[in-house]
């Protein structure tokens, strides 16, 4: 049941991949880029780290003091994620290249969605 959301999110990447193509010249990468995001979605929800569906598809094959000690951190955990995606350089560059070597897999038409991004991005 905890990767039905992860689920839920490719099956949208994959349609909105397929849409990129089939859309208006000037809406595709929007569409491109909607893609990407899901596909971000799908690998930060898979990480094993509490409270998000990675964890929760391991959780039941834990020993219950593990589930225990994981459940005090839980609160904090997605701020400790976070802070090693944004301030450690290595963590951040396996998740972005996993990211779009997964999106290309799938069919998400990355130039339009990179087209995207610079175009939405607010800061520099």
């Amino acid at each position: 049941m905890a990767l039905a959301g992860p689920a839920a999110n490719l099956a949208l990447a994959a349609v909105l991949a397929l849409g990129a193509g089939v859309v208006p010249a000037n809406a595709a990468p929007a569409v491109a880029f909607l893609a990407l995001l899901q596909v971000t979605a799908i690998l930060l929800n898979l990480l094993p780290v509490p409270p998000l569906d990675g964890y929760g598809a391991i959780a039941p094959f834990l020993p219950r003091s593990l589930r225990l000690t994981f459940g005090r951190w839980g609160s904090i955990s997605m701020l400790i994620l976070l802070a090693i995606l944004w301030f450690v350089p290595a963590a951040s560059a396996w998740f972005w290249t996993t990211t779009f070597r997964v999106a290309a897999t799938i069919g998400v038409p990355l130039a339009l969605a990179v087209q995207a991004l610079r175009e939405f991005k607010i800061f520099g």
